[in-house]
């Protein structure tokens, strides 16, 4: 505020020792010298000390309200008060405010930026637009009027808003905010690659700053970069440890991270970060089933079932059970449907399981889909089977329900500890081909739809391997629904209808070489000597080593390495089966 000469001495005095934090000796000083000041420096000078004392109705009271007019509306009263309003939280108030400032006084730009910083606090974009577009008419340039700007125009303009960033970027190469508002719209607008480096300079320019690091950890995450994106979010999480989106984002991180390191092979690395996932993000279920599928790869299987329950939390479920879930009670007398979830192959598998249930006492009902109904009717622990809409009925008459993939879960049961014999018999047939020679079933590719089936399947243009096996006669078990080129093997599956037929096909075989599909299940069921081929990361119930499974005594495991192509791999299997008898 101005003031004439001979007052000039103490009210730039006061005013700098204001703005030193010396309060006492300002209002010491205003006290000792007040007289000498005109009302409007004396009133001016008394509001700011207030202000700086934090008694803030009494400053706004000196610097007056709006409609004031007189020295009360001039240019450093509607700064003063623009400012109290906007501490004391009346931010709405406080924009119009800095807007008559802009009208009245020598610096219309920093409060037409001051009031569209407010209006966009407050949601109201267009009108902060407006303002903001005014303010960078202004000369000199300033980069934060620009960076407001270029903030108005997000989702509005988003060309226009990266000018404006990059302008503000220009203007002041250390402005952290910029670069962060830049990199965090071209993330929005999923524009990975142009977003990573003003990402980068955003978390090296704020390192404190926890937004940034997210930006940068959620940005390195959609380019493929899990690794250093797991840094920058849990960067972001330590700086602000109470924030849930950083907690999330941080547990995101830890699985993508713990993926990639089951791709190196680091079993154990991954299986911490889940871990640690989970602790992040309690209620989370994807933590906490890629924790239970490594506990189950490592064979821990009693907390393995446990965290593998969590996957109901994230499956499509479009009925509701009238009976209540089994969690364990006494099924003496009791109806127990059990129902069958995830691929074919787990549903042979866990069939096992029903043979230990029927034995606490219960009736077992067992509603599956219709390709493996015949065959799970031929179990003598299975007392009623429905497919499709038949059991709806009977539902409503069972005690519990359950899920089949939970039962050892429910009766703690560990594949080492229950030996089970083959449970399904193969017919006694004459053999359809004639035995000249050992003949071998072999699928060499699974369900193409299959999340893992690139890295699962034989390439097609090496499937022609099967029919340059010495001393054997291959036949194709690969599923017609799978075949995407020519098979180069003669197939006995047209006609089958299930896995039923299935089943009756593998008595008229030697041996079984097979892919990580439904028929390992089958044939590993039914006691037909088996030979799987596992990619270099093998799905959780192969473990990671060896070549024995607790889950069927006549499947042999040949794992493919890190680093071997198939080609050299099938190689492999060839000198093993010139070499070694069938088992």
């Amino acid at each position: 505020m101005a003031a004439d000469s001979e007052h000039c001495f103490p009210f730039a005095t006061i005013e700098a020792l204001i703005a030193s934090r010396q309060i006492s000796d300002a209002a010491s000083l205003l006290k000792a010298h007040g007289h000498t000041l005109p009302e409007p420096a004396h009133r001016y000078l008394n509001a700011r000390i207030a202000a700086a004392e934090n008694r803030l109705d009494e400053a706004l009271a000196l610097a007056g309200n709006t409609g004031d007019s007189g020295y009360l509306d001039s240019f450093p009263f509607l700064v003063l008060r623009a400012e109290l309003l906007e501490s004391s939280g009346r931010e709405e108030i406080a924009a119009d405010t800095w807007l008559k400032a802009a009208r009245t006084g020598d610096m219309p730009r920093q409060c037409l930026v001051n009031a569209g910083r407010l209006l966009l606090r407050l949601g109201k974009t267009e009108p902060a637009r407006q303002g903001l577009a005014e303010a960078i008419t202004f000369p000199p340039n300033e980069p934060v009027a620009w960076f407001y700007y270029g903030v108005s125009l997000e989702h509005h303009d988003n060309r226009s808003a990266y000018d404006a960033f990059t302008k503000a970027m220009q203007l002041d190469p250390a402005y952290g905010e910029a670069y962060y508002r830049y990199a965090l719209l071209r993330l929005t607008c999923g524009e990975h690659a142009e977003a990573l480096e003003p990402a980068q300079m955003a978390a090296q320019l704020l390192p404190d700053y926890p937004a940034a690091h997210n930006c940068l950890g959620r940005i390195q995450l959609a380019l493929g970069e899990p690794l250093p994106a797991l840094a920058s979010l849990l960067r972001a999480h330590e700086l602000a440890p109470s924030e849930k989106g950083f907690a999330d984002d941080a547990a995101t991180g830890c699985v993508q991270a713990g993926r990639a390191l089951l791709i190196a092979a680091e079993y154990a690395q991954a299986e911490d970060l889940f871990s640690r996932a989970a602790a992040l993000d309690p209620s989370y279920p994807i933590p906490h089933i890629n924790l239970g599928i490594e506990l189950l790869r490592r064979g821990d299987w009693e907390h393995g079932w446990a965290e593998y329950y969590w996957r109901h939390q994230i499956a499509q479920t479009t009925w509701h059970p009238a009976p209540p879930e089994w969690q364990g009670e006494p099924l003496d007398g009791k109806r127990l449907l059990v129902l069958t979830e995830q691929g074919h192959g787990d549903t042979i598998q866990f069939a096992r399981y029903l043979a230990p249930t029927k034995a606490c006492g219960a009736s077992v009902l067992l509603l599956c889909t219709r390709p493996v109904t015949r065959l799970l009717a031929t179990l003598p622990w299975v007392d009623d089977i429905f497919s499709g809409e038949s059991w709806e009925n009977d539902f409503k008459t069972a005690d519990y329900w359950v899920r089949l993939m939970d039962l050892p879960l429910r009766l703690g049961l560990e594949p080492r500890t229950m030996s089970v014999p083959p449970y399904f018999t193969l017919p006694k047939t004459q053999p359809v081909i004639p035995r000249d020679k050992p003949r071998v079933g072999v699928a060499w590719r699974g369900n193409p739809k299959h999340s893992n089936d690139a890295d699962r399947s034989v390439p097609s243009q090496l499937a022609n391997f099967f029919t340059t096996l010495d001393g054997v006669e291959c036949v194709s078990l690969t599923p017609l629904a799978a075949h995407t080129d020519p098979d180069p093997l003669p197939s006995p599956l047209l006609g089958t209808a299930d896995f039923f037929d299935t089943r009756d096909l593998l008595a008229s075989l030697d041996w079984v070489i097979t892919v990580d599909t439904s028929l390992v299940h089958l044939a590993g069921a039914a006691g037909v000597p088996t030979w799987l081929l596992l990619p270099p990361l093998p799905d959780w119930r192969w473990g990671i080593e060896g070549e024995t499974t607790p889950w069927y005594d006549r499947v042999r495991i040949l794992r493919r390495q890190r680093g071997e192509g198939w080609a050299s791999f099938l190689h492999r299997v060839s000198g093993q089966i010139k070499n070694s008898p069938v088992f």
